[in-house]
């Protein structure tokens, strides 16, 4: 059941009834599946409660392809700059306005805060875009956020996972799911 919410109510009521369709008519597939593989405890849960059996295995990350010395950000001094990454596909339920407001807070608090965004907009999302560059504005952040609403290559990706010292995975799904957001990006940031 992977039903989000939807602006618009009819939309709404038929995104709901879709789903439900689609869960109900995809159980009676389920009763032949010898194993479900799944990356983690959730997914493994979820597979238990849909009378599958879950096999879990380990997320695939290249630890060589991101990794980086850890960084020192810590000291006396506030000014020391450091930058806060978010990561992912443009949409409401990414929250990177968060990442933009703990800049400012941090900033305000005398810390030298900047903070990058990578949020591909694959899915239109001007009405999103739009929001966060009127947060940047609104805020005076122009010359410390940079926002990119293109894919990024695996090099560029790199880059900005180096040049980053901190990761913030701020994905929340609403209910009636459960906030729950996952991907391989953290295990990306970790490496």
């Amino acid at each position: 059941y992977l039903y989000l919410p939807k602006k618009n109510p009819v939309f709404d009521v038929l995104s709901r009834i879709y789903n439900r369709m689609k869960d109900f008519a995809s159980r009676k597939y389920f009763a032949v599946i010898d194993y479900s593989l799944v990356l983690d405890i959730h997914n493994e849960n979820w597979a238990k409660k849909h009378k599958l059996r879950p096999a879990r295995i380990p997320a695939g990350i290249d630890y060589d392809n991101f990794y980086a010395p850890v960084k020192d950000i810590t000291g006396k001094s506030k000014a020391k700059s450091f930058c806060i990454m978010g990561l992912g596909a443009l949409n409401k339920y990414r929250q990177f306005g968060d990442i933009i407001l703990a800049v400012k807070l941090l900033r305000d608090w005398g810390y030298g805060a900047r903070g990058l965004i990578i949020a591909a907009d694959i899915w239109n999302e001007h009405e999103e875009k739009a929001r966060l560059e009127m947060l940047i504005r609104e805020n005076h952040l122009e010359q410390f956020m940079e926002m990119r609403f293109k894919p990024a290559s695996n090099e560029e990706l790199q880059k900005a996972y180096w040049g980053s010292d901190i990761f913030a995975m701020t994905m929340y799904l609403p209910p009636p799911r459960d906030g729950y957001g996952w991907g391989l990006i953290n295990f990306e940031a970790m490496s």
